[in-house]
């Protein structure tokens, strides 16, 4: 069903042993990008693996803290991406409306892109069939400015 680092908790349940198969893989999308998210903000995983036998993992399932963000747009949109209860997590038009993704309401240098000092994440990035590119990338670039939003096609 997924690799344990992205895996939302309900799709684990749901494919475990008993059961029910069923959960919303919208919702389940959500949780992933917010790994996915948080990764590119800090430059590692929030956890190995979504289950309580990963200590960092079940630290975050009874606080909610999430270490390493330091932009409280960033923490307040990762957090909400995070929620443990799905039906809690926000939908694709709520994330786009986040105040994190608006450029004018978001002009701090917080959210620059940087490689991460360890190169923690690069190291499993390059392990990736066709990701060495990528790790290339984030190694020569120290920050990465986004261009607007472009309009979607009519």
């Amino acid at each position: 069903p997924g690799s344990p680092t992205f895996i939302a908790p309900e799709v684990r349940a749901a494919c475990g042993e008993g059961g029910s198969g069923l959960f919303d893989g919208f919702q389940a999308d959500v949780f992933s990008l917010g790994v996915v998210l948080y990764s590119l903000l800090v430059g590692s995983y929030p956890w190995r693996d979504t289950h309580a036998s990963d200590p960092v993992y079940l630290r975050f399932s009874r606080t909610g803290h999430l270490p390493g963000l330091r932009d409280p747009l960033a923490y307040d949109l990762v957090h909400r991406m995070l929620r443990l209860e799905p039906h809690f997590r926000p939908t694709a038009a709520q994330l786009l409306a986040h105040a994190w993704m608006q450029p004018e309401q978001n002009n701090n240098n917080n959210n620059n892109l940087e490689t991460p000092a360890g190169d923690s994440i690069s190291a499993e990035i390059s392990e990736q069939p066709g990701s060495l590119a990528l790790a290339a990338a984030a190694r020569r670039r120290r920050s990465v400015v986004l261009p607007a939003a472009a309009s979607p096609p009519q």
